[in-house]
């Protein structure tokens, strides 16, 4: 894990998720953390929308404003970069969920870190959701913290899996590289919903992923709850768990676990850092 996006909007949440950021890159040893503001330049109309009127905004100063809140805001931060970790500051006017991955590949990102807020089933509607549509359009991994979430060392992290054709929608690749930077303990869980699980299956893919991760000796559970989300977190709990990674999957499958509205889930209700990686099936 080399260069770290942290896109923000200079909002409370955005400052923990930098921080959290910050922490991470100091743990996997990243060469540069990017805090990056994609800007919006205003147009104001006329009020006879049949009247050319609108009124010409200065590129250049909005820019310069939107690096002047940066700077601020990395000087709000310096003090939890304790691995004195490259800072990089990059606006660009755009929208972030739609150019996401365009900005990635032109920085060569890594990894994404957005932070995400929690609350009410109304806030649950609207706050947050510039982080999941971002999570719709990139192929980068991305990292969701939540508004309350604290860094601690990655000691135990999780992957959800449904068992699902495992050999073709693991993104082995990502997940190692992970667990090499940090020297985490990796758990599998398995979650029979609907308390059904074809055993064969089950242990074609325990023998599937046991070879994918044999560098880093998994050890496979198996949830049986009604409720996905109180399994998975009481899991969380009972195996300390610092960081929970989903394999997100499109909907229209009545046998996947993973759709989205889990993941939505899971990212307004627990704690825990969730990382979302698409499945290899989806990156073009």
């Amino acid at each position: 894990m080399k260069k770290i996006l942290i896109p923000t909007d200079f909002s409370a949440t955005a400052y923990n998720a930098a921080i959290f950021g910050l922490q991470i890159a100091a743990a996997t040893h990243a060469e540069q953390v990017v805090l990056f503001n994609a800007f919006q330049t205003p147009v104001n109309v006329g009020p006879d929308p049949m009247v050319s009127t609108i009124e010409a905004f200065d590129f250049e100063s909005i820019k310069k404003d939107a690096f002047s809140s940066l700077e601020i805001f990395k000087q709000n931060i310096a003090v939890h970069n304790t691995g004195k970790v490259d800072i990089k500051l990059l606006a660009e006017s755009c929208i972030l969920s739609v150019d996401i991955d365009s900005i990635c590949n032109v920085n060569d990102i890594d990894l994404i870190i957005m932070g995400i807020t929690g609350g009410t089933t109304l806030a649950e509607a609207f706050v947050g959701s510039n982080t999941l549509q971002v999570s719709k359009n990139t192929n980068v991994p991305l990292l969701i913290i939540p508004q309350d979430a604290t860094f601690n060392p990655l000691q135990n992290i999780l992957l959800v899996s449904d068992y699902n054709d495992v050999e073709n929608s693991t993104p082995v690749g990502s997940i190692s590289r992970i667990l090499d930077d940090t020297k985490a303990n990796l758990f599998i869980l398995h979650i029979d919903e609907e308390y059904n699980d074809d055993e064969v299956k089950k242990s074609k893919a325990i023998d599937s992923l046991s070879k994918m991760f044999t560098n880093y000796t998994p050890e496979f559970y198996t949830g049986s709850n009604s409720s996905f989300v109180e399994s998975v977190n009481d899991f969380i709990q009972l195996k300390g768990v610092d960081l929970v990674i989903i394999v997100p999957k499109k909907r229209g499958f009545p046998d996947n676990l993973l759709h989205q509205s889990y993941s939505k889930s899971l990212a307004f209700h627990t704690h825990i850092p969730l990382m979302l990686i698409k499945n290899k099936q989806q990156i073009n």
